[in-house]
């Protein structure tokens, strides 16, 4: 199974390799502000990636089976363990890198509602 993880919404995907992920991790902050807003957006189609990006394969982490997302031009790897049904857990680890990023996703049930922060239900 292949998959592009830059994909975050219906018909736009963005390539990982232009940022680097120290640089990302470092000001991440700024992603969240408007003047980033209106210069990725300005930038997406640049960056965006050109074909898949990343493989999900099954990957032994501290012993046990699961899945991991294996990203073909960075060295690093996403490993997933489920929750309950509706969320998992992430876990990044890097090369070179003792330091491990944890991480929750959830399923999205009405992505419009939530998009649109209206009410759901």
């Amino acid at each position: 199974m292949v998959s592009d993880i830059g994909r975050f919404a219906a018909g736009a995907s963005r390539g990982q390799k232009w940022v680097p992920l120290p640089l990302a991790v470092r000001f991440h902050a700024f992603g969240r502000t408007a003047l980033a807003a209106v210069l990725f957006a300005g930038l997406q189609r640049c960056l965006q990636a050109k074909g898949p990006v990343a493989s999900i394969k099954t990957v032994a982490f501290e012993g046990v089976a699961s899945a991991a997302m294996i990203y073909d031009d960075e060295s690093i790897v996403d490993h997933f363990r489920r929750i309950n049904d509706d969320s998992l857990m992430g876990l990044m680890a890097m090369r070179d890198d003792d330091r491990f990023y944890v991480f929750e996703l959830e399923r999205v049930i009405h992505p419009i509602a939530l998009a649109q922060n209206l009410p759901v239900g």
